[in-house]
């Protein structure tokens, strides 16, 4: 099953300072990510788990699709590789 998303204790004091256009807030700290360089993603499933592509595949109702984890929380959090993908660039 899924690794549950812990989130960092400042993740909402983080998003509530925004994000750029062309930037999604991190998953797990809530800092912007820019979309173009993102190098880590994680699918999540409604219930807050990271969820591989077979998961979400074998119960696509439940998928909320991909988000981007910061660099610094993918080094920092080694349970999400197991979950996660790291977009070559």
């Amino acid at each position: 099953m899924g690794v549950k998303i812990k989130q960092t204790p400042t993740y909402r004091k983080n998003l509530d300072r925004g994000c750029p256009d062309d930037a999604t807030p991190c998953i797990v700290c809530g800092k912007p990510v820019k979309d173009a360089t993102a190098m880590y993603w994680i699918r999540m499933s409604v219930y807050g788990d990271a969820i591989t592509d077979a998961e979400a595949d074998a119960d696509p109702e439940f998928d909320q699709g991909c988000f981007p984890v910061g660099s610094d929380c993918w080094r920092k959090r080694p349970e999400l590789h197991d979950v996660g993908t790291e977009v070559m660039r």
